[in-house]
């Protein structure tokens, strides 16, 4: 699994693309801001099992090449299986963290939130869990192309290229490794947005748009970019790779709805084989994934 950067055509030769030499060394002072990875699922694993499991066992298959692990804090057990190599479950209370951040004034607004309550949830609880636990966040469906964990463990934030035409770009909370004064910055801009606010907040108001108020002129991260994450060609996102060297990808839903003949783990092998990049090595699904999908069906 030798992706590394010496002689790499995606992340060293930008003088070919631009005329100038790209360096992606780390400094000594970047190092081991976060140590190792996990994921949030803020509900049991009944609701689409599935294809969380596929994307477990995807991202088993990249925590295995990096030597790492990734922890999946989940608020109920209930089907929450995924005994996969360096994957662990672990319940979190989300109530009790959220009194930790300072929430319990917020609660009376909270509680009233109906349009889009489950994402601005998650935008909270991944924040107070990196603060928490130390450890560099990555949305389920996030693939990282360069199996280096060193890399996503400096303060880092993903930026996505929506139109390269326009140069439009948006710093994402997909995945992120902060450190814990950032990530405090971060947890007060949203209680304060939260306490001004009531039910009428736009989609990325506690999400990427936080983290361009929180980030933009305050601290020092560096921005890896990823693909446009409405444009569902592989063959674009390959390219787009080659060009801009884009160390991870966020493949969302309007990417898979646009694949629906591949699973999570075939499109991740796809791009990466278009890209010339080593395959996943995958494990076939458990015996209880396999029980579980043949209830489903």
């Amino acid at each position: 699994m030798d992706t590394s950067l010496t002689g790499s055509a995606l992340w060293d030769k930008k003088r070919a693309f631009h005329d100038y030499t790209s360096v992606l060394a780390l400094k000594a002072d970047e190092w081991g801001v976060c140590q190792g990875f996990f994921a949030l699922w803020p509900s049991d694993c009944v609701d689409r099992f599935e294809e969380l499991d596929e994307k477990m066992r995807t991202l088993s298959a990249q925590m295995v090449a990096m030597n790492s692990s990734l922890t999946l804090f989940v608020t109920a057990v209930k089907q929450c299986e995924f005994p996969y190599p360096s994957i662990e479950v672990q319940v979190f209370n989300a109530t009790e963290l959220l009194v930790s951040m300072g929430f319990s004034e917020a609660f009376p607004i909270m509680d009233k939130w109906k349009k889009t309550r489950f994402t601005r949830i998650s935008d909270i609880l991944r924040i107070g869990l990196a603060r928490k636990h130390g450890k560099s966040y990555l949305d389920t469906d996030v693939t990282f192309l360069l199996l280096q964990k060193r890399y996503y463990e400096r303060a880092y934030a993903g930026a996505a290229l929506w139109s390269n035409l326009k140069n439009a770009i948006e710093i994402t909370n997909a995945a992120f490794c902060l450190p814990k004064a950032v990530l405090g910055d971060m947890i007060s801009f949203q209680k304060t947005r939260v306490l001004r606010g009531s039910d009428a907040y736009f989609y990325t108001e506690l999400g990427p748009s936080m983290f361009h108020n929180v980030l933009m002129n305050r601290h020092a991260v560096v921005l890896y970019s990823q693909n446009h994450p409405a444009q569902p060609s592989l063959d674009a996102i390959a390219r787009d790779v080659h060009a801009y060297g884009h160390l991870q990808l966020h493949l969302t839903g309007h990417v898979r709805k646009g694949n629906t003949a591949l699973s999570f783990g075939q499109i991740v092998n796809t791009i990466r084989r278009k890209c010339g990049l080593p395959q996943l090595a995958f494990l076939p699904p458990s015996a209880f994934a396999q029980k579980v999908i043949a209830n489903f069906t």
